[in-house]
């Protein structure tokens, strides 16, 4: 009983730094991530109309990072349940766009995430 709360102790103290993704060691010693400005959201531009199985060019816009050295910040792109993929940044002093072509059959929700732990979510209708 006594090593079952000690694991739990030690999973509880743990898991606000597990929990942040690929950080610095500093910060993750300082228990704070860096939070971006409220102006600095992601964005995600589309097109106003989706048609079944044609090629779209879905944008997504990322603010400027607060990187320091070789830290490295991300965004994932999820289709309703199913990943898509992660996009690593390195030490970018501008907002940066990233262009995917994607091809639906059927409504969709969009959801993007990055580092900081915003999270953005769209959805997508197909017609």
């Amino acid at each position: 009983m006594v090593w079952r709360a000690k694991r739990r102790s030690l999973l509880k103290r743990l898991s606000s730094v597990a929990l942040l993704g690929p950080m610095s060691i500093a910060a993750a010693k300082a228990g704070k991530v860096p939070k971006p400005d409220q102006s600095e959201r992601l964005q995600v531009h589309l097109p106003e109309r989706i048609k079944t199985g044609q090629p779209f060019s879905l944008q997504i816009v990322v603010p400027k990072l607060n990187c320091v050295g070789e830290e490295t910040r991300w965004v994932e792109l999820w289709l309703d349940e199913k990943y898509l993929g992660r996009w690593e940044l390195t030490g970018l002093a501008h907002a940066t766009t990233l262009s995917i072509t994607l091809s639906l059959d059927c409504s969709a929700t969009l959801r993007v995430r990055d580092f900081y732990g915003r999270v953005l979510i769209k959805r997508l209708r197909v017609g």
